[in-house]
C-alpha cells in the first residue's frame, strides 16, 4: 500500500513465533568374539522433527524500485520518484523431517597391537515443507517433498607401540542431507531443493601419555574434501529478508591440531591446544 507523504512509521518491523518438536530413538548392540580379537557395534537410528514458524515482516521500499522490479514503463517509474510503498511478507512455514539409519562397526586385531576398524552406515532422509509468502509478486502457499539417501563407509588402522603411545590412520566419509529453502522468494526457488553435501576426510594422528600419565600429548593432521558443499547466502527482495542455502561445488580444507595436558601436582591441571586450517 502507498505511504502518504509526511507519514511516520518504522522502516522495518517483524515478529516471530517458532515451535519445534523432535523425537529420536536408537537401538544398539555391542559385543566381542574370537577371544575378543573381534569387537563389534551395530544399531538402528530414527529421528523425527516437526517445525513451524510465523515470521511476518513489514517494511518500506521505494516505489520506483518496486515498479522497476515489476517491469513497469520508464514513465511510470519517473512519475513515482519520491514516493514509497509499505510492503508486507507473511513468511509462514512449516516442515517435517524424518531420518532412518542402520550402522555397524567391526574392530579386528590383525596381529598383536595392530587393529583395523571398518564402519558402515546407510542413511535415508525424507523432508516435507510448506511455505506461505509473497512469491513471484503475489501471496501464495506452496508445498513440496523430497528424499535423499547415502552410504558412508570408514576405515581406521591403529597401532599401539606401547601402553603410552598409539598412532592411527583414518579415512572416513560423511553426508548432510539436502533440504528446502523455506524462506524462498520464488516458487521455483522453493521447489528446487538444495542437494546433499558429501565429505571425505583423511587423518593421521598420534596419542600419547608420558611420565606416569602426568603429561598427555596428542597431534593430528587432516584433509577434508567436500562435494556440493552447502553455503548460506543472503537474498534481498520484496518478499522479505531471506537467507537461502545453495550448493557451492567442491572445496578442500587442510589442517593440523596439537593438544597438551599436564598435571604438575595434585589438584593442578594445565591444558593447551592449537589448531591451524
Amino acid at each position: 500500500q502507498p505511504v502518504a507523504a509526511g507519514s511516520s512509521l518504522s522502516l522495518f518491523s517483524a515478529t516471530r513465533d517458532s515451535r519445534q518438536r523432535q523425537f529420536t530413538q536408537e537401538f544398539q548392540f555391542t559385543g566381542a568374539a574370537l577371544d575378543e580379537r573381534l569387537r563389534y557395534t551395530a544399531g538402528v537410528y530414527y529421528f523425527e522433527e516437526t517445525g513451524f514458524e510465523d515470521n511476518p515482516q513489514q517494511f518500506v521500499l521505494s516505489t520506483p524500485f518496486l515498479l522497476s522490479a515489476a517491469g513497469a514503463p520508464d514513465a511510470a517509474v519517473i512519475a513515482a520518484r519520491g514516493t514509497a510503498t509499505l510492503v508486507g511478507a507473511p513468511f509462514l512455514y512449516s516442515l517435517r523431517n524424518e531420518s532412518v539409519a542402520a550402522y555397524g562397526q567391526l574392530t579386528y586385531e590383525i596381529i598383536r597391537d595392530l587393529d583395523i576398524t571398518l564402519g558402515l552406515r546407510q542413511t535415508w532422509d525424507e523432508k516435507e515443507a510448506t511455505l506461505r509468502n509473497s512469491l513471484d509478486g503475489s501471496v501464495q502457499t506452496v508445498s513440496d517433498n523430497d528424499d535423499w539417501s547415502n552410504f558412508n563407509p570408514s576405515l581406521t588402522l591403529d597401532y599401539r607401540w606401547s601402553e603410552q603411545l598409539n598412532t592411527y590412520a583414518r579415512i572416513a566419509t560423511g553426508y548432510r542431507s539436502g533440504g528446502y529453502n523455506v524462506r524462498a522468494q520464488t516458487v521455483s526457488s522453493f521447489k528446487t531443493p538444495f542437494d546433499q553435501e558429501e565429505l571425505t576426510s583423511y587423518e593421521l594422528g598420534v596419542k600419547s601419555d608420558w611420565f606416569d600419565r602426568r603429561l598427555r600429548l596428542n597431534a593430528s593432521v587432516f584433509r577434508l574434501d567436500y562435494t556440493d558443499r552447502q553455503i548460506a547466502q543472503f537474498e534481498a527482495g520484496s518478499g522479505g529478508a531471506s537467507t537461502r542455502i545453495v550448493n557451492a561445488g567442491q572445496s578442500q580444507t587442510d589442517g593440523f591440531e596439537l593438544e597438551a595436558l599436564w598435571v604438575p601436582m595434585a589438584g593442578l591441571r594445565i591444558q593447551a591446544a592449537y589448531g591451524y586450517l
